[in-house]
């Protein structure tokens, strides 16, 4: 899929491999905006994607679709979210609510180990913290959900890794950093 950034937008791309290797439904590959910097390691631009689309330039949006956004547009009868420890599985249930388990931590917060939600649907907000993740989250294509709405940064470490190596959506206000592998990373 294509890719945003409002500033700078870098990763390191093993040899052999493409930034945007999988052409979507549409049949190209996603394109990477940016508006400062792009930077692909160690080539660029022949690492982008087979038709080597980028866009240099500012995406202007008239609302900001961040943490307090998404925190904000949650019904006001889930009152309850679930208040989870700063290092989980996700595997207990959350505050149900909607056909979805609702979440949220006031700090860092790690998920340490693999975690297949199957047709789980959970929504989990960190706030005043970042997001750790040492393990793959993965889930039942069409049916289950996993959206990460998070106030600080979003932390991957480069061990994760597989086909897909986590699934879902993932917001962060700050940075999200996959690290530096030797292995492909897939979203």
């Amino acid at each position: 899929g294509d890719v945003s950034a409002n500033g700078n937008l870098s990763s390191n791309v093993p040899d052999g491999s493409l930034f945007s290797i999988i052409p979507g439904s549409w049949g190209f590959p996603g394109v990477p905006v940016y508006e400062n910097v792009f930077n692909l390691y160690p080539t660029y631009p022949t690492r982008v994607s087979d038709t080597i689309w980028n866009a240099n330039t500012a995406t202007i949006q008239s609302r900001i679709f961040n943490y307090s956004y998404f925190k904000n547009i949650v019904p006001s009868d889930v009152n309850d979210l679930a208040t989870v420890a700063t290092d989980i599985s996700l595997r207990s249930t959350g505050y149900t609510q909607y056909g979805y388990e609702w979440f949220k931590v006031t700090s860092n917060l790690s998920i340490n180990s693999d975690i297949n939600l199957g047709a789980r649907k959970v929504v989990l907000f960190v706030e005043n913290g970042n997001l750790t993740i040492n393990g793959r989250i993965n889930l039942n294509d069409g049916q289950g959900f996993f959206g990460a709405f998070v106030e600080g940064d979003i932390l991957i470490d480069s061990s994760v890794t597989g086909t897909p190596s986590i699934e879902g959506l993932y917001i962060s206000d700050g940075n999200f950093s996959t690290g530096a592998g030797s292995s492909e990373f897939h979203v």
